[in-house]
């Protein structure tokens, strides 16, 4: 009885091993792109595991895929397709990979050599470089295992990094001071809507330089910049993982003795 119990076990055990993720495009793992992660997924040996995620378009997005368990090693490779392909187009010899993607695995926080991180910033109107090309829409990512004899389980995850302030207002003034935190520059967008007063969208793009050099922070202000009487909600997209960007907003009157600040709700609201 006791050999028959063990045998069970070893069978569910082996299941397990040769379970893996979609095998291709079309059974691809869906992802929410919030921070959690799928863990312990086995790739097989020259083979390939796909997963998805919807994007909105104007949102930025950082991909993590690792090894859960083996040290440093070349066997993964990671390529991202989408959002303007379709399932039948990846599956052809000729897959179309997605316009602009950003190495992010040495950015702060580092991760081994072996691991991938990667940025995507998708695009809205007036959205400069570097989501030229990438919209909205389902992005796939591919982790093939090029080793002919190890099987790999590796973790993956997909973070939304965009920062969201939850109202601005031209009259009283709003500033914002983006700090940028690694030791790599980093692409953004600021777009501020206007949702009461007027329908513009104010945007306005740039690169912060490495932390502590004379270009890592953004310091902009409503003031001068926007119609007066208009107010609305503010969203910070860029190219970098989490956490590489610190945000601060705040109303302010600096005639006033004292000076009047008062701090505004800002940062990315989805990621864990």
């Amino acid at each position: 009885m006791k050999i028959r119990f063990f045998m069970i076990v070893l069978v569910i055990f082996a299941a397990i091993q040769v379970h893996a993720g979609g095998a291709s495009c079309a059974t691809a793992t869906g992802l929410a792109p919030d921070g959690s992660i799928l863990d312990f997924d086995n790739i097989q040996p020259s083979s390939g595991n796909w997963y998805q995620f919807t994007a909105t378009a104007g949102r930025s997005y950082s991909i993590q895929v690792r090894d859960d368990v083996d040290p440093d090693n070349s066997d993964l490779t990671v390529t991202y397709y989408g959002p303007n392909s379709t399932c039948t187009n990846l599956q052809s010899s000729i897959p179309t990979s997605i316009a602009s993607v950003t190495d992010t695995h040495t950015t702060e926080p580092a991760l081994p050599a072996s691991a991938s991180r990667s940025s995507i910033v998708t695009c809205a109107a007036n959205y400069a470089a570097p989501c030229t090309g990438n919209g909205g829409g389902t992005y796939w990512i591919k982790v093939q295992n090029n080793s002919t004899a190890t099987s790999h389980y590796v973790s993956i995850g997909v973070t939304e990094t965009t920062i969201y302030g939850s109202t601005w207002n031209a009259n009283i003034n709003t500033q914002f001071l983006i700090q940028n935190t690694s030791s790599q520059s980093i692409a953004y967008t600021l777009t501020l809507a206007a949702t009461a007063g007027g329908t513009q969208t104010y945007t306005t793009s740039g690169t912060l330089g490495a932390v502590a050099t004379s270009t890592s922070l953004l310091n902009w202000s409503t003031n001068g910049n926007i119609t007066a009487g208009q107010l609305g909600i503010a969203i910070f997209t860029h190219n970098a993982p989490p956490g590489a960007v610190q945000a601060l907003e705040w109303w302010y009157n600096y005639s006033t003795n004292p000076i009047t600040l008062m701090p505004v709700p800002i940062g990315p609201m989805r990621g864990k």
